[in-house]
């Protein structure tokens, strides 16, 4: 080769390896700032493994009022859409479809990014723990998380709201770990769960009844930066939904700007509702997605989470319509 070759080859291999350092060092300074979930490209599987995980046979609390309480938790999530004929149909159970994902349908409502109006508390904490539960009649699962208070942006939360005090918020989705080892996963695409050891700014709606607030909607605040926990952006499978895309505007956006958009945003809500009243099920679902426990005619797209995919299984009306509805 004459040298003239020589020196061509080697500027074009050292350019092209330059280039190659750069792009990686890019990723992974992009990535710096990603929550989890949202690095692990078109994955299914890996997009939802930090859901908390129930096994299908877990035993109740052996203490008489923590297994009362559980009862009473786990009663809000049965499916009472179903008749008792349908419901073991859809309990969890081998050879059942794995993924069982939720998403808007074209007449869900746009859902605003700081759904103040609806929330009884908005707060900062740090979630300290999580687990998912199965509800009584097992067709359903949520999950719950302890959060430390750090901040609160209500003007009047209830009395044991408060800095220093931990609360428990839960959220519709999760997976099971059937008998065979196989897990079942439960959830909304464009809805994620907190993670533990993480600091949140929450939106919550108070279920008096069973002591526990549901996650509205909520963001990652971390290195000054914020992460929405809904949005089309959390995820890079499947369709985008316009209903989702308020939140997107705040992906990556500054810590001290947001939460001075947040709390003027609540500065100015006036309303008069009582903090301590517990949720109209059957208005919010109508009115959100997701904010329920099975909002009605709401669209599930349901796989096998094995073929690593959601288009592989049917999509179904769920739970069936109610009569007239």
């Amino acid at each position: 080769m004459r040298p003239r070759q020589r020196i061509s080859f080697s500027l074009l291999a050292a350019l092209v390896i330059t280039a190659v350092t750069a792009m990686a060092a890019l990723r992974m300074q992009d990535n710096e700032h990603v929550p989890a979930g949202q690095q692990k490209g078109n994955d299914v599987k890996a997009l939802f493994e930090d859901y908390p995980i129930v096994d299908l046979n877990a035993p109740e609390p052996a203490d008489p009022e923590a297994r009362a309480l559980r009862r009473a938790r786990s009663d809000r999530h049965n499916n009472t859409d179903l008749s008792p004929a349908n419901v073991k149909r859809f309990m969890f159970q081998e050879g059942m479809g794995l993924v069982s994902l939720g998403v808007p349908t074209a007449h869900s409502p746009t859902e605003p990014a700081f759904p103040v109006a609806e929330c009884d508390v908005i707060a900062i904490g740090e979630v300290t723990d999580a687990q998912a539960h199965l509800s009584t009649d097992k067709t359903n699962v949520y999950s719950e998380f302890v959060v430390r208070i750090e901040e609160v942006l209500t003007a009047d939360p209830p009395e044991h709201v408060a800095v220093g005090n931990s609360i428990t918020t839960e959220r519709f989705g999760g997976r099971v770990r059937l008998p065979s080892g196989a897990v079942a996963l439960t959830g909304f695409m464009g809805k994620s769960m907190p993670l533990v050891g993480r600091r949140y700014l929450l939106f919550l709606k108070l279920n008096e009844a069973v002591q526990t607030y549901s996650i509205v909607t909520g963001y990652e605040v971390r290195a000054g930066r914020i992460s929405p926990l809904d949005g089309n952006r959390r995820f890079k499978v499947g369709d985008k939904f316009d209903q989702l895309a308020a939140y997107d505007r705040y992906e990556g956006a500054g810590e001290e700007t947001f939460l001075k958009e947040v709390k003027d945003a609540v500065a100015k809500i006036k309303t008069n509702k009582n903090p301590g009243a517990a949720p109209n099920e059957d208005r919010d679902s109508l009115r959100r997605f997701g904010t329920s426990r099975h909002p009605p005619r709401l669209l599930f797209v349901t796989s096998d989470l094995r073929k690593n995919n959601t288009r592989g299984g049917s999509g179904i009306v769920y739970p069936p319509a109610r009569p007239g509805g």
